[in-house]
């Protein structure tokens, strides 16, 4: 953003004036006139005020006049003789306003001895501060809306508030002793200028007030929950800290600070299992508060409190070893269409999966989950609630081998379950085709835009209809998004991937960068911003920030711990690809070492809450899925929103022969609430850490949501 001392120019004629004395001639005087579309709303005639005034003190002057944008659009000398500047009114007049600004340009085209006049808003794509304006010089903005961040203070404070699972708007957000009052937006994201220490309290329908002392960080996420079973107390989330004292507990989602875990958790390890134990029922049972056995006394048969017990449904709990899902045992009557298969059963028609299979002296822990903890991570299937075991060796006894999960039952794929990536063509795109010369489509465009200023995604379109015909023009056009956008972090963030799917790396990086400016303390940005400065050939720039991220120098600041798998393996990779243009003397060892997959997918999504589910289909024609939703992955996204990170990396890798063949790779865009359209950012590295490692990029943006459609092919041979 370019730092300017702004003159705002809200006046008549009368009240600006040079003074009574009249200079003849006047030379090396510059005006630069920002053309951009932010500038469309500028009260011309204020600024003309100026000028006349300008003219009458100067009569004579030869004046040069740079009109710019995202580009140099006129460079025009002017004699004005006697006062009379009404070609320089009329061509100013005349002056067609599109595309974002950057400020870059103008220095070149003056000199130090130039007196200038430059008329604009503030905004820019630059982040650069404008070094050739003067003492003498000035910088004119009469544009209605100026750029007022210019005008915020420090002390602005942000976050977003979740009731149970779900962004929550209208939840009212006040500072302790003072009257102000804010409500958070449909996102469930605030800001409010708050001090440190101030304490932040947040009140919201039938739920307790929550109070919140503010400290150094920057944003944090509050949740009200009204599943009191599972919660006593409210858990408020700011920046991380890192303290080597905190207990760690077994969660649905791994090994976690027993701090950060939003539901009541009970946990055994292996020094609470008695070695004289037979079996695993034996060895917890009586461990556990609510935790019930069947008529087997076998672990399969749990019923634990909390569950969603039915009379006509299973009431069993889903054991999990390992992070793998076991067969359940049901506790219901098997009925006509079902299939009791040939284990053992107790009672008439019910199936019993059996746990005699593990070696109670090969669990390392246990963990059992209830109520809202389970159907976070597990959805219906842990209704009943979930058994966490995880074994000493993580495996269990040979002959119940782990399945492989692209050949699990009920997962055959009809290649009719997807559609095309194909786009029916919008009006607006018809419109245009239907005009045959390309200065008069982008005449009608001017007037047709008017209709779309809200929406990102018509300037996305718009650029693809122009960029075969005139590239300068579908420039300027896609850049309008910086001016109409500023502080839209999900709208900047899919410019800087269209940016980047169009090998347009330089202003994708004034695009990231103006993302790290808005949200420093989100680990992507960070991670966005390094891979930018390498794609553009800015290795030292690059390496900066990853060994930043990588030698803890963002600790307390920045939480990089939902992109660790992610920063490793691009740091890896930049390192094996550039390591003889950079010295790499004090690179951590272990990111010397290379990484191999058949195939890495990394997928990126603009919209912290947008919602979808992929699915990737082997070649044999079996699909696994992964759900990006509230009612599945809840904790991952509220993770994602508290850390700011919005990536997930897939491996192929092995030598199955399911594994070779083409791959298919669908998402269904589920929506979200936020304003900015939903588009994920697909990277295909075949033979990643190889000597013939490709790379491949797509840009995707569903048509329709709820609806499963192909974005990417490929083949692992």
């Amino acid at each position: 953003m370019k730092k300017l001392l702004l003159i705002f120019l809200y006046f008549i004629s009368a009240c600006f004036s040079f003074g009574q004395e009249i200079i003849k001639k006047k030379e090396n005087t510059v005006i630069i006139w920002d053309a951009s579309l932010s500038m469309i709303n500028r009260n011309t005639e204020k600024g003309f005020s100026f000028l006349s005034n300008y003219f009458e003190k100067y009569t004579d002057v030869d004046i040069k006049v740079i009109v710019f944008n995202n580009e140099i659009i006129d460079n025009k000398d002017f004699n004005i003789a006697n006062g009379n500047w009404h070609d320089l009114k009329s061509y100013l007049e005349n002056v067609v306003y599109d595309g974002s600004t950057n400020i870059d340009l103008i220095a070149s085209l003056t000199k130090p001895e130039d007196e200038i006049i430059l008329f604009a808003d503030g905004i820019s794509s630059s982040n650069e501060t404008i070094e050739f304006i003067g003492l003498n010089d000035f910088v004119i903005n009469s544009n209605t809306m100026p750029n007022e961040e210019k005008l915020l203070s420090d002390n602005f404070f942000s976050g977003f508030v979740y009731v149970d699972d779900q962004p929550t708007k209208n939840v009212e957000v006040s500072i302790f002793g003072k009257p102000e009052k804010i409500y958070t937006d449909d996102n469930g994201s605030f800001k409010i200028n708050a001090k440190e220490n101030d304490t932040l309290i947040f009140k919201y329908e039938k739920f307790d007030e929550i109070e919140y002392s503010r400290e150094k960080s920057d944003r944090i996420l509050i949740t009200f929950f009204s599943n009191t079973e599972s919660l006593d107390e409210v858990i408020v989330r700011a920046s991380v800290k890192k303290d080597n004292e905190n207990e760690k507990v077994i969660s649905a989602y791994g090994l976690v600070d027993k701090r950060k875990v939003g539901y009541a958790i009970q946990s055994i390890t292996d020094k609470d299992i008695s070695s004289s134990v037979s079996n695993v029922s034996q060895a917890i049972q009586g461990k556990f508060s609510g935790a019930n056995y069947g008529q087997n006394q076998d672990l399969s048969q749990i019923v634990i409190r909390g569950g969603s017990n039915s009379i006509l449904s299973n009431n069993y709990g889903l054991i999990v070893i390992d992070g793998v899902p076991m067969p359940r045992s049901t506790s219901k009557s098997v009925g006509l269409g079902d299939d009791p298969s040939s284990e053992p059963t107790v009672g008439i028609g019910k199936q019993i999966e059996g746990t005699g299979y593990l070696d109670p002296n090969n669990i390392a822990n246990v963990t059992i989950l209830k109520g809202l903890a389970a159907t976070n991570r597990y959805g219906s299937e842990g209704a009943n609630g979930v058994i966490l075991i995880t074994t000493k060796t993580g495996y269990y006894r040979k002959d119940v081998r782990k399945k492989e999960l692209t050949i699990l039952n009920n997962n055959i794929y009809n290649d009719e379950d997807a559609n095309a990536k194909s786009k029916s063509e919008l009006n607006y795109i018809k419109e245009l085709k239907r005009i045959k010369n390309v200065q008069k489509a982008y005449d009608h465009y001017l007037n047709q835009r008017m209709r779309y200023l809200n929406n990102a995604q018509y300037f996305i379109n718009v650029y693809d209809f122009f960029k075969e015909s005139n590239t300068q023009i579908a420039s300027k056009i896609l850049s309008n998004i910086l001016e109409l956008f500023p502080s839209d972090v999900s709208t900047l963030r899919l410019l800087a991937y269209k940016y980047n799917i169009e090998k347009k790396y330089k202003p994708a990086i004034d695009v990231f960068e103006r993302i790290l400016e808005l949200s420093s303390i989100d680990g992507q940005s960070y991670l966005d911003l390094a891979m930018a400065y390498a794609d553009n050939l800015n290795y030292e720039e690059s390496l900066k920030i990853y060994k930043d991220m990588t030698d803890d120098k963002l600790i307390g600041k920045v939480d990089f711990s939902g992109l660790s798998k992610t920063i490793d393996n691009d740091f890896r990779d930049f390192l094996r690809q550039n390591k003889s243009r950079i010295n790499i003397s004090e690179i951590k060892l272990k990111y010397l070492h290379n990484t191999q997959y058949d195939a890495r997918i990394v997928l990126k999504w603009n919209n912290p809450n947008a919602e979808f589910v992929v699915q990737f289909v082997n070649p044999v024609k079996r699909f696994i899925t992964w759900d990006h939703t509230f009612n599945s992955n809840s904790q991952r996204i509220k993770d994602e929103i508290s850390k700011g990170f919005h990536t997930k990396e897939f491996h192929i890798d092995g030598d199955i022969k399911e594994l070779k063949g083409e791959w298919i790779m669908n998402i269904k865009d589920l929506g979200s609430n936020n304003k900015a359209p939903n588009y994920f950012e697909i990277t295909l590295f075949s033979n990643f850490g190889r000597t013939n490692q490709s790379k491949k990029v797509e840009l995707f943006s569903t048509e329709k949501h709820n609806e499963n459609e192909n974005v990417l092919k490929f083949r692992i041979d």
